[in-house]
């Protein structure tokens, strides 16, 4: 069989080249993948978070399940005020005195929620889960422990821990909000006057402008007798409130307790701008500038004060006084009978005419008040000591001795009734009785130098120059009768033979100017 060339080669088969996928391609399919994702997320972004949660929460069961690690927590479901929220670990949950709340679910890797549980920190049990809490008790918890700070709004010390077999796997934050109502509501919850004033200062840090609560803290200082306290928050009300009349008094008040008359009276005339028909104004006003001396216009403004006020038979007597310090006796006198023409019981007006009486040197006036005085207080120990003084003033020794000494008697502890009993004994030439008044005195008032030479004068009459010599000495130093005192020891020294120490006296009492020492 003839072949030809080539015939009956089979021909080599070229092995067939495998195309790759393009890198483009793969960029392409990212890029599609990548998009639908953005705009799935953009349009549906709910279900895209929930697929994720889902993938997220499939994957951490599977790890708690079969792989023994801790379950995951996802999210706390809470009840406050009759609201649902959910709460995850990276939020805060905000309590104030006012919220009730109840945890109602716990989302865990736990099936059926075993070995789960909620710990609220600071408040109920060591399990809080489905329990009904109160803010109140956690904004109180936080007061007590004194957690809230002055000023603090917010105390983030707390938190929800969430806990698997009773080992923390999540903190959820617990913000306690504290408002100044928390803070007055302590206050009233409680008699200490010191803690309340505590309480207020917080509740003013945190809501500076609320002058309710201000006034509150400044009448606690004034119980407390803090007066300068209250005038700095009178004073700041003020700064908030400049036309608060209330106020204005309160601090007029506070300035004449201070005893600031010139603050009394500036404060006063604010007011009299504000009301110029407040007759207690104008009596305050009065009665700071008598304290000031200006009786003057002390007499004017409690002028004015009556009459807007003509019934205040206290203004009436106060412009009694006023008067006597100007010197018109008649008007005063004139003002406490109107007194006791108004309200015959007035016993502070009937005391006014007979001191008045007594002070002008009208005895018979002066002691028939001082009677109808004893008539109604017969236990009255000062007027049992003035009457003395105007039965002294008409020369009744008998009875100025027995009123002092009924004074005494009812125990009037006044150092000067007995000096005033020993000098009426001196009177009466009852020497031993004076000295043993004026001894009385000087234990009262210990070195009293007109009771000590007095003494000196009756020993010395009584020629017990040693005893005479020994008060003398005592007193001539600073005594203005240096001339006669000198003179008397010189004297008395020399009945006593003791001629050099009478020398010395005489000598002294002639360079003090004693002119007579020769006729002793």
């Amino acid at each position: 069989m003839d072949f030809r060339e080539g015939k009956g080669k089979k021909r080599a088969v070229k092995p067939r080249r495998e195309r790759g996928v393009a890198p483009g391609i793969i960029v392409l399919i990212a890029l599609i993948l990548f998009t639908s994702f953005v705009m799935a997320n953009y349009f549906w972004p709910e279900k895209v978070r929930d697929l994720y949660f889902i993938a997220s929460r499939l994957k951490n069961t599977f790890s708690f399940i079969f792989l023994g690690h801790p379950p995951q927590f996802y999210y706390l479901e809470i009840e406050k005020n009759g609201r649902d929220s959910r709460l995850t670990k990276s939020e805060a949950f905000v309590v104030s005195y006012r919220d009730e709340f109840v945890i109602k679910d716990i989302s865990t890797d736990a099936l059926f929620s075993r070995k789960i549980s909620a710990d609220v920190e600071g408040i109920g049990r060591e399990n809080d889960f489905k329990i009904l809490l109160k803010g109140i008790d956690l904004v109180d918890k936080v007061i007590m422990t004194g957690k809230g700070g002055e000023g603090e709004t917010t105390v983030p010390d707390y938190r929800i821990n969430v806990k698997y077999d009773n080992k923390i796997i999540a903190a959820i934050p617990l913000q306690v909000n504290i408002t100044p109502q928390d803070w007055l509501r302590y206050a009233r919850s409680t008699e200490n006057q010191r803690v309340q004033i505590e309480y207020l200062k917080r509740a003013i840090a945190m809501n500076k402008k609320d002058t309710g609560v201000r006034k509150m803290l400044a009448g606690l200082y004034l119980r407390q007798g803090e007066t300068g306290e209250a005038i700095t928050q009178y004073r700041d009300i003020l700064t908030l409130k400049p036309d608060d009349l209330t106020t204005l008094t309160e601090l007029s008040k506070c300035y004449m307790k201070e005893k600031e008359y010139n603050l009394v009276i500036k404060t006063c005339r604010e007011l009299i701008k504000s009301d110029p028909e407040d007759a207690s104004t104008f009596a305050n006003m009065a009665f700071a500038y008598s304290q000031l001396g200006d009786w003057r216009r002390a007499v004017v403004n409690y002028g004015e004060s009556l009459r807007l006020n003509p019934k205040d038979l206290l203004v009436r007597y106060k412009l009694g006084q006023a008067y006597e310090k100007t010197g018109k006796i008649n008007e005063a006198t004139g003002e406490y009978r109107f007194i006791l023409t108004k309200s015959p019981d007035t016993n502070y007006a009937m005391i006014a005419l007979a001191d008045l009486s007594l002070k002008i040197g009208n005895y018979d006036e002066a002691i028939k008040w001082y009677k109808e005085i004893l008539r109604r207080q017969p236990r009255n120990a000062g007027a049992y000591a003035n009457i003395g003084l105007a039965y002294g003033g008409k020369r009744l020794l008998k009875e100025e001795i027995e009123s002092y000494q009924r004074a005494i008697a009812l125990n009037l502890k006044e150092p000067v009734i007995h000096f005033n009993l020993a000098a009426a004994y001196e009177k009466g030439k009852q020497s031993q009785k004076a000295t043993a008044e004026y001894q009385k005195f000087l234990k009262m008032k210990p070195g009293d130098s007109d009771a000590m030479e007095r003494i000196a004068e009756i020993d010395f009459n009584g020629k017990r120059y040693d005893q005479a010599i020994r008060y003398y000495e005592k007193i001539v130093k600073n005594s203005k009768r240096k001339a006669d005192i000198y003179a008397n020891l010189g004297f008395a020294y020399g009945e006593l033979k003791k001629y050099r120490q009478s020398c010395e006296n005489y000598e002294k009492a002639i360079r003090y100017g004693n002119k007579n020492i020769y006729s002793n």
